[in-house]
């Protein structure tokens, strides 16, 4: 799905349940500028993604954005 969507995600583990996923590429936020994240689609992907690979339920929130200036998208996904 990544080819798909034309992003090359960084994954850092965080803890055994924390992981930090640095996107650099964005396709959401090519030319925009925003005061709050709106990488929505790509947190629910990540979400949606490493639920059904792990059966397992995780939340995952946008900390940096690049339309809010950052040098790239950051979600900290972890499990619920």
């Amino acid at each position: 799905i990544y080819s798909s969507l034309q992003i090359k995600p960084k994954v850092i583990p965080r803890s055994r349940s924390t992981y930090e996923i640095v996107v650099g590429d964005c396709y959401l936020c090519a030319d925009r500028k925003s005061d709050k994240p709106v990488c929505q689609q790509v947190s629910a992907i990540l979400r949606g993604m490493c639920g059904v690979c792990f059966k397992e339920k995780f939340v995952c929130e946008e900390v940096r954005c690049k339309a809010m200036g950052d040098d790239a998208c950051v979600f900290v996904l972890s499990q619920a």
